[in-house]
Formats: C-alpha cells, sequence, structure tokens
C-alpha cells in the first residue's frame, strides 16, 4: 500500500473532507479505488485536484465515473492525465 493510499483511507475513516488535492505525487492504478471512494463516499467534497499524476485511461475513466456521483463537487482538476486513448463508446458515456 502507498502512502497516498494509507492517507486516503485515514481520511476516509476519520473525518470531513471538503478539498482534496494530490498534485504531482505519482498516484498509480491501486491508488484509484481509494480516489473514487473520497469522491463517492464523502458528500462534503466540493473541490479535487489529481492533476499531473500521469494516470491511465483506463483509472481516468473510472475516476470519471465516480464524478457523476457525487453532485455536490464545484471544482474538479484532471489536467494532465491520459484520456487520449478512450475509445468512441467510452467518450460517449462520459458526455
Amino acid at each position: 500500500m502507498t502512502w497516498t493510499q494509507n492517507l486516503l483511507e485515514v481520511i476516509l475513516e476519520k473525518g470531513t473532507l471538503r478539498k482534496l488535492g494530490l498534485v504531482k505525487v505519482n498516484l498509480h492504478s491501486q491508488s484509484v479505488d481509494s480516489i473514487t471512494s473520497a469522491i463517492e463516499g464523502k458528500n462534503s467534497l466540493v473541490e479535487i485536484d489529481i492533476s499531473w499524476n500521469n494516470l491511465l485511461p483506463s483509472d481516468m475513466f473510472s475516476i470519471a465515473e465516480s464524478l457523476g456521483k457525487n453532485r455536490n463537487l464545484q471544482s474538479v482538476n484532471l489536467s494532465w492525465n491520459s484520456f487520449r486513448f478512450f475509445d468512441g463508446k467510452r467518450k460517449a458515456e462520459l458526455m
């Protein structure tokens, strides 16, 4: 388990989360489950920034799906991650 996963686990268990910033921390596919849990499970979350992590397209698709389940988000920064390999079907699902 990475330090990012450990941190997210503690946050999910312990408290209220309004802003989540994990910029350029080399997130890995293993962290995606924790990130999607934070997005879906924290109604208090209003801002997320996971830019500059070079996440894989499949990871970004999982994150994008979970973003649709959180109606309180006001600011989302996913820049400098990879969306370029989505097939047409997945692009349409995200739109």
